[in-house]
């Protein structure tokens, strides 16, 4: 009884706490002037850059995130930009970070890169990211990349054979000629390794608050390599539900040795994974997630 007592001493003081700090956030968020420092920014070298307090981020009060799926036809991408025109709209709005696109689901990059110059936007006229990222961390607004998984129009085009299979043998998703990008990149293929080295140099030219990492989800794919995976662990890959649940497994080891990896290049930035859906079912891979985004 007493360490229920307890439990509720404790609950009851930690969401005052949280109903105080937001409601002093808010005030400050809507005041007129909003002079100094929010009333919730800890003091940093770069008070953009995401703080890790036993494990957790602090997160910023008014969080947007800003789409940016642009097609090859698209010209002049960037022309107009105007870094401090863009500051002062987000600093207007009272916005203290925003979601910038580092590549998006036609598989295009937004930044200089030395090892994918064949990904970076045809009609980019400027290194975008990163002068986002510079303006913002200027006027103390939070940047979280933007990183498309298994959406990526580019990669599938080109290489076919890393794209999910149905259980009829088919291409996952929309057909030949169709326009989009819904064809979903199987999980258990060497697009892993691009990833990697993708991420990897994302590290080294920009600075990294954070990671949204988009259309992460359990995958049903009767590939060669998942046949073969499920063949050598006795699962019957003609079974719907024995191929899914190792679909699941495949979805849930990527997340889990992706965190690991993405720890080796930076221990503090925030990640998540985002599958649409936050539910119970995620429950295996929490600690992959630094933070929760629902959409």
């Amino acid at each position: 009884m007493s360490d229920r007592r307890l439990f509720l001493k404790t609950s009851a003081a930690a969401t005052t706490g949280l109903a105080l700090q937001l409601l002093s956030r808010r005030a400050w968020a809507l005041s007129p002037g909003r002079r100094g420092p929010a009333p919730w920014s800890a003091t940093q070298a770069n008070p953009a850059q995401a703080s890790s307090v036993a494990g957790r981020v602090d997160l910023r009060f008014r969080q947007v995130h800003l789409d940016f799926h642009t097609s090859e036809q698209i010209r002049d991408v960037g022309r107009a930009f105007d870094p401090e025109r863009f500051a002062a709209m987000l600093k207007g709005a009272a916005v203290d970070s925003v979601t910038c696109f580092g590549r998006c689901h036609h598989g295009y990059i937004y930044y200089d890169t030395a090892k994918f110059p064949e990904r970076r936007h045809p009609h980019l006229t400027r290194n975008l990211l990163k002068e986002q990222i510079d303006v913002c961390h200027k006027h103390d607004i939070r940047v979280p990349i933007y990183i498309t998984i298994q959406w990526d129009r580019y990669t599938v085009d080109r290489e076919p054979g890393w794209r999910q299979i149905t259980a009829s043998g088919e291409l996952q998703g929309q057909k030949p000629f169709e326009p989009g990008f819904y064809g979903r990149i199987c999980l258990n293929s060497p697009y892993i390794d691009f990833l990697k080295a993708h991420l990897a140099e994302l590290f080294e030219v920009v600075p990294v608050d954070g990671l949204f990492l988009d259309i992460v989800a359990p995958q049903d794919c009767a590939c060669a390599r998942c046949t073969a995976a499920m063949t050598a662990r006795a699962v019957d890959a003609s079974n719907a539900d024995a191929r899914k649940a190792f679909g699941r497994e495949v979805a849930f080891g990527f997340q889990r040795d992706l965190t690991a990896y993405i720890r080796t290049l930076d221990r503090s930035c925030s990640i998540f994974y985002n599958g649409g859906h936050v539910g119970p079912a995620l429950r295996p891979v929490v600690g992959t997630n630094k933070q929760w985004v629902i959409e």
